[in-house]
């Protein structure tokens, strides 16, 4: 049997291995790259009927769409953070903004909306649109309604679609 020295590499020259496809260089992109959202979208998951592909159109259930969601500027966030599992990577997706305001009716609504699970989509100030959530991973809604303390503070809710997923939002092409 050859004994094997784990701590000298056998050759400098690296392996001729094929990364495959997805496997590439990162580098400096010169582009517009402004920061921030505009526009988040959300609909139930059991108002879809059909996704042709994970990035492709949704069809929706009779009397479904997707419904727009108010975010003051500069308050809509989207993040997504891997982390590694002992069943593998997940990515932990949340998707934030400020909604002014209050009333009965949109108490109500709020209320009613934790009951469903969404998939999300999400559009930047550059016009790319980022879906999150899929009819298998769907993510909660959560809110967080304040009057703030001061007559000078923002009285509203802190409104909250987050969940894990087994792959990255996509990009709708």
């Amino acid at each position: 049997m050859q004994r094997i020295d784990r701590l000298t590499p056998a050759s400098t020259t690296p392996p001729l291995i094929a990364y495959g496809p997805s496997l590439s260089d990162l580098l400096f992109e010169p582009v517009d790259n402004p920061g921030g959202n505009c526009l988040v979208r959300f609909v139930p998951v059991i108002g879809v009927s059909a996704i042709s592909t994970v990035n492709g159109p949704v069809s929706f259930r009779s009397g479904y769409r997707w419904l727009t969601c108010y975010g003051t500027d500069g308050t809509i966030g989207f993040e997504e953070d891997q982390e590694e599992t002992d069943n593998g990577p997940i990515w932990n997706v949340s998707i934030d903004g400020w909604l002014p305001g209050d009333s009965p009716q949109r108490r109500q609504l709020l209320a009613d909306l934790v009951r469903y699970r969404f998939m999300v989509e999400v559009e930047d100030y550059a016009g790319l649109v980022r879906r999150a959530g899929t009819l298998e991973q769907a993510l909660s809604f959560r809110y967080q309604f304040s009057t703030g303390k001061q007559l000078g503070d923002r009285r509203g809710t802190q409104l909250t679609f987050s969940g894990q997923l087994t792959k990255p939002s996509v990009p709708i092409l």
